[in-house]
């Protein structure tokens, strides 16, 4: 495993990693950052998201905005209707915007006042289900069992 770690960066770095065309990472260009609860510590956490489609955007979250910065999980965003039509077991896994984005001190750092007002608006409409795949800052690696955000008590 260490030789194939080594040899994946060697790999990496001879080859520049430049990516060219369409991949799926391309379009994480909305940044949001806000505070959250990841088990019992409220932490700063840095969503780069991209829209799916009109009822649907995907973020990847990180521990910093640093370029060496951890993914330390990611939020699903559905439209409330959306939300509406899923089973009230699943409902309970995913949180209301409405609140949380006042909650968390949410703010758009690289958008202009304007934009940022418009897509707070409309993030109020939907609901967020996060999944955590380890326990930052308590650990140095994503050691614990991945859990969702309504599991964080």
């Amino acid at each position: 495993m260490k030789a194939l770690f080594a040899l994946l960066t060697v790999v990496v770095l001879v080859s520049g990693c430049t990516i060219r065309g369409e991949t799926p990472q391309k379009g994480f260009d909305l940044h949001v950052d806000a505070k959250h609860y990841v088990k019992d510590a409220r932490v700063p956490v840095h969503h780069w998201c991209k829209n799916i489609n009109e009822k649907l955007i995907e973020c990847l979250l990180f521990d910093t905005d640093a370029k060496n910065a951890n993914v330390v999980g990611i939020e699903t965003i559905i439209t409330n209707d959306v939300w509406n039509a899923l089973a009230p077991a699943i409902q309970k896994e995913w949180h209301d915007h409405s609140i949380e984005i006042i909650e968390a001190e949410a703010t758009l750092p690289d958008t202009p006042a304007d934009e940022a007002a418009k897509i707070v608006d409309f993030l109020k409409g939907t609901h967020g289900r996060v999944i955590y795949i380890w326990n930052f800052p308590k650990e140095d690696y994503p050691v614990t069992r991945p859990f969702l955000d309504s599991e964080r008590t």
